[in-house]
């Protein structure tokens, strides 16, 4: 009896492991597909694109904070559309805007063909530290806006020169 008893509570306990390893999994990956969901994006020019956030980068560099955001658009139009990088508006829990910095080797202007995709358009901020306290979203088009981080502090202490990734909200 002790032996049938052992196999069934070790089945049980296997059971339970898997079950709680799937739902994790499953978990994980529904919050990483609505991280990197496309928003389309209307003006009231008439001119439309889709964006789509693939990943989030702090870091610490010696001069203070920085945020990347790596994005994708794609422009369905049959015309080319020029974007300025400065739509991409950066705001904190405490309601401070960022805009992006244009210095170094991103221009002002993001130019995306017709009918065409860029893959990996990196957006830079230069945010101060107590930004990573809270929610932090960022602006996609005139008055769309859209999550990057949730409610919560984010705590890891960066050293500078460190970088860190995410490819969900909650960070």
């Amino acid at each position: 009896m002790s032996r049938r008893w052992a196999y069934w509570m070790g089945g049980a306990s296997l059971a339970v492991i898997v079950g709680g390893a799937a739902l994790l999994a499953y978990w994980r990956t529904r919050e990483a597909r609505q991280y990197s969901q496309p928003h389309s994006v209307r003006t009231y020019g008439g001119t439309n694109y889709v964006v789509a956030i693939q990943q989030t980068t702090i870091g610490r560099t010696e001069t203070g904070y920085v945020l990347l955001l790596t994005v994708r658009l794609t422009n369905p139009n049959p015309f080319p559309v020029r974007l300025d990088r400065q739509m991409f508006v950066l705001a904190d829990h405490d309601k401070d805007f960022y805009l992006p910095t244009v210095e170094g080797a991103a221009s002002r202007w993001i130019d995306l063909p017709a009918g065409g995709v860029l893959e990996k358009e990196t957006l830079s901020y230069v945010v101060p530290p107590d930004s990573f306290d809270g929610v932090v979203a960022v602006q996609l088009g005139h008055q769309y806006w859209t999550l990057v981080k949730e409610v919560g502090d984010y705590t890891e202490n960066l050293a500078p020169g460190q970088f860190r990734s995410f490819r969900r909200r909650h960070w």
